[in-house]
């Protein structure tokens, strides 16, 4: 009797729906922004949900549909979401969906690519607005019951409309992204063979983009290749950036020629000129201010004729320009009648007497004001000072001044004196 009812009741627990296994992907926090993306399946149903700063939730699936997530990466705007859409109609198959959401939690793009059927989904690089999916063709041959291989692709998708499609005879084992340049390797893991530039470049074996001989760049460049490329005799197999200023030779395809690469510079031109102090910003690269080491936004207030020196091997640039004493107060060879105060920048001297900035002068005469600088500069201006003399009183001045004012006293006493004498005698 017993067994009857434990097998009774086995029966009805087989009977009662079991929850279907969620598919959950590892919680993906923005590195910009404070928020995380979850995403999860629950009966076949794609959920999608924000916390953080932003909450929002997403659902994507039904009854025709079902939606599996492979990958999630995050873009300056937000989030990617790419898989498999798997079709539970009468014809089945799958296909790859792309979902882009903002930070605010809104989804700007939902799209399937019917190019893509039946391929499965190998990788995903985001470039922010382009995304490269990678997938691998498969079909099973006729009287086989395994999928066969056939060749792989790369689709190039902006805004849910495939820009370029390749198509390779030979599969990759793995792209890796260089920058915005994607390399993809066949046979060798260390050495790509095919590399894709943009969605409409695309370099194989003996092909490089980047530099040329006899080139001069400035800031920085990046060397984009397919094959062994010697930089400076060191051995190379994928892209590079360079920034470090120098001379630089390059062996690649049976050719060696050599280009030039030039600091950026912020704050300074060739041959500039300028009155107020300065500071100058470089990208890279160790810089010297005339004969002392000079570090990127230094404050430069001496007055010059100066030079901005880069050196490397086989390479030296020099940027030259000049600071100026901006003397202020005072224009060369004029005459003023009141005093002036002289402001400047360097080391100024007032008729061979040292003075700081500012300084004022106030007695008439001849000025010459010379301010040094640095590297033999020197600047001269000179000023005629006139100062109209203050009189002095002498007694007969002040003499007469006495008695013109004793003469109003005396004036005013008697009118004031007779008119009192008038009022009484009225009443």
């Amino acid at each position: 009797m017993k067994r009857w009812i434990l097998l009774w009741t086995v029966c009805l627990l087989m009977l009662v729906p079991q929850p279907l296994q969620a598919a959950v992907i590892e919680p993906t926090p923005h590195p910009d922004h404070p928020v995380v993306l979850h995403v999860f399946t629950q009966r076949r149903i794609l959920i999608i949900e924000g916390r953080g700063r932003e909450v929002f939730s997403h659902t994507f699936g039904d009854e025709r549909y079902q939606y599996v997530p492979k990958r999630v990466l995050t873009t300056s705007e937000g989030f990617v979401v790419v898989g498999e859409r798997i079709s539970r109609l009468e014809e089945q198959y799958y296909e790859i969906f792309l979902l882009r959401i903002n930070l605010h939690g809104d989804v700007i793009e939902h799209s399937i690519f019917e190019e893509s059927r039946n391929d499965a989904l190998r990788d995903v690089f985001v470039y922010d607005q382009i995304t490269m999916i990678h997938t691998q063709a498969q079909h099973i041959p006729a009287g086989a019951q395994d999928l066969e291989w056939v060749a792989d692709k790369v689709y190039w998708i902006a805004f849910g409309e495939v820009l370029e499609t390749y198509v390779f005879s030979e599969s990759f084992s793995q792209a890796k992204q260089f920058g915005q340049t994607m390399a993809l390797y066949l046979d060798d893991p260390l050495v790509p063979e095919v590399l894709i530039l943009d969605e409409h470049q695309l370099l194989r074996a003996g092909q490089m983009r980047g530099v040329e001989a006899r080139g001069v760049y400035v800031g920085e460049v990046t060397l984009q290749f397919v094959g062994p490329l010697r930089l400076n005799g060191r051995l190379i197999h994928t892209p590079i950036t360079l920034d470090e200023p120098g001379v630089y030779e390059v062996g690649f395809a049976g050719a060696t020629f050599q280009f030039t690469l030039h600091p950026s510079l912020q704050g300074v031109s060739s041959q500039g000129l300028y009155k107020e102090a300065l500071r100058i910003h470089y990208s890279a690269g160790q810089a010297w201010l005339n004969d002392d080491l000079y570090y990127s936004g230094a404050l430069i207030d001496q007055p010059g004729h100066h030079r901005l020196i880069f050196t490397a091997p086989t390479y030296r640039y020099e940027v030259p320009f000049t600071l100026t004493a901006n003397v202020q107060g005072v224009l060369d060879r004029q005459v003023y009648d009141s005093p002036r105060t002289l402001t400047f920048q360097g080391e100024g001297y007032l008729n061979n007497t040292f003075i700081t900035s500012p300084h004022t002068v106030s007695e008439s005469g001849q000025y010459v004001l010379r301010v040094y600088g640095q590297a033999g500069y020197e600047e001269t201006h000179s000023f005629n000072l006139q100062l109209e003399p203050q009189r002095s009183l002498d007694y007969w001045h002040m003499g007469e001044i006495l008695l013109l004012s004793t003469s109003i006293l005396c004036g005013l006493y008697f009118s004031i004196s007779h008119l009192l004498k008038k009022r009484q005698k009225s009443r």
